[in-house]
């Protein structure tokens, strides 16, 4: 937190507001170097414990990335804007499905094709990526169905199905 702070300017008050540009650039590219170191780790830390790559993606990696959007729409729901808690959320699925997860691949197959160090296609190496897809669909319909039945009213009474849908 100390290196973001040092190196990411503060652009909330009017004199420094053209700032914006610089802050949100440096906020990015903060969180690619933690978001590689965290990958990096994670996959270090499984080869030495024996744990398979995929349980550690699952488990340690999806909750790390996950906490900052359930912080926001923690934040955003107290607010009185339920709505944009649970667009947020929805929304955070749609986008890591449609962005996150092939922006990464079309990066890394452009950069090493033309430098002849990679393939121009990398098999993802699981046959069971079909489960965790299917999975996350499932998931989604569940969760879908359940804020139906209470009416698309964020309450206290529907953290327990959804908390237990995703058990």
């Amino acid at each position: 937190a100390l290196v973001v702070w040092l190196t990411v300017p503060h652009c909330g008050d009017e004199a420094r507001h053209w700032l914006w540009p610089f802050t949100c650039a440096l906020a990015l590219t903060w969180i690619t170097i933690f978001s590689y170191l965290m990958v990096w780790m994670s996959v270090e830390a499984s080869d030495s414990l024996g744990i398979p790559h995929f349980i550690t993606g699952l488990l340690v990696l999806s909750t790390g990335t996950s906490l900052p959007d359930a912080i926001a729409s923690v934040v955003v729901a107290r607010q009185g804007l339920g709505d944009m808690a649970l667009s947020s959320a929805i929304g955070s699925s749609i986008f890591n499905m449609g962005v996150s997860l092939p922006l990464p691949w079309l990066v890394y197959v452009a950069l090493q094709v033309p430098l002849g160090h990679g393939l121009d296609q990398v098999p993802l190496g699981t046959s069971n990526l079909w489960v965790s897809l299917a999975t996350l669909v499932v998931l989604i319909l569940v969760n879908l169905k359940i804020m139906d039945s209470f009416d698309w009213t964020l309450r206290q009474g529907l953290a327990i199905p959804m908390l237990l849908s995703f058990a």
